[in-house]
């Protein structure tokens, strides 16, 4: 067996401690980095919405936190740490095999894992709106080619 080998996949193809270090900690340190976005945004969130809703509620803090929990959940989309994890997955499964065995190869793929994670959040929604107006566009055009709607409703209707 040779150095570092953990098993083997194939007489050829060996696993490293590195790629097992690489599949354990990706997911955790993409983790990290979307609890770390959640933490910020939802501090953000508090400090936008606390005098607004303050006056409401100031007589019950439970119901407080729990209207402000549930609206910062409902506004925030999907869930930042459970994104970075699979993100992390992902980034993972591509580095598997093509890092070199050093300590420093391993530390910078955890770090692009943990800003990637940052970042999850945001990306995701810059993709869901570039999908979103893909969809409306082509509704839109295909509504017009079955005449189910005139063209001059549409443009009237995004003029208001």
């Amino acid at each position: 067996m040779e150095k570092g080998v953990i098993f083997y996949l194939s007489p050829t193809v060996g696993v490293t401690i590195f790629d097992f270090l690489l599949l354990c900690f990706c997911p955790l340190c993409g983790a990290i980095g979307g609890y770390v976005s959640r933490h910020l945004r939802f501090s953000e969130f508090m400090k936008i919405n606390r005098k607004k809703m303050a006056g409401e509620y100031i007589d019950d803090p439970r119901k407080y936190r729990k209207i402000v929990f549930g609206q910062f959940i409902s506004e925030s989309g999907p869930n930042p740490t459970v994104v970075g994890g699979v993100l992390g997955i992902v980034i993972a499964l591509y580095f598997v095999g093509a890092i070199t065995d050093h300590l420093t190869s391993l530390a910078r793929v955890l770090a692009l894992c943990i800003l990637l994670g940052y970042q999850a959040p945001n990306l995701w929604r810059a993709q869901e709106k570039v999908i979103a107006s893909i969809v409306d566009q082509k509704l839109k055009t295909t509504l017009e080619k079955q005449k189910f709607i005139a063209h001059d409703s549409l443009d009237s209707s995004d003029q208001k």
